[in-house]
């Protein structure tokens, strides 16, 4: 397949290239492909950089709500905060850990 892939079939492949999470026959055809595209090189550059920049929030905007005054409040937002717990394997795993001091450390 990879070996009659259109420059667009392997420019799609850039994101995943950036994360790691080709395959080895993609790997191979991404390495040989970027060796001479200029663009593709440029675009995963920029993909890179963004992943430098780890201070990434992630968050959920709660309207008022009546049990937010009940005991259950912490077990609600305990909840919330494991459904997060997939992007941040996904960022453990794919980006690593932030280089950008804390906030708290600053204080």
């Amino acid at each position: 397949m990879w070996s009659n892939a259109t420059h667009e079939e392997l420019e799609n492949l850039c994101p995943l290239a950036v994360v790691g999470q080709l395959s080895e026959e993609e790997q191979a055809r991404w390495n040989a492909h970027i060796i001479e595209c200029v663009s593709c090189r440029a675009e995963f550059d920029e993909y890179a950089d963004l992943l430098h920049h780890k201070s990434l929030v992630a968050g959920k905007r709660l309207q008022p709500a009546a049990w937010m005054h009940t005991a259950k409040c912490a077990d609600r937002i305990a909840a919330m905060w494991r459904e997060l717990l997939p992007l941040g394997e996904w960022l453990r795993d794919n980006v690593g850990a932030s280089t950008m001091e804390s906030a708290y450390r600053r204080r």
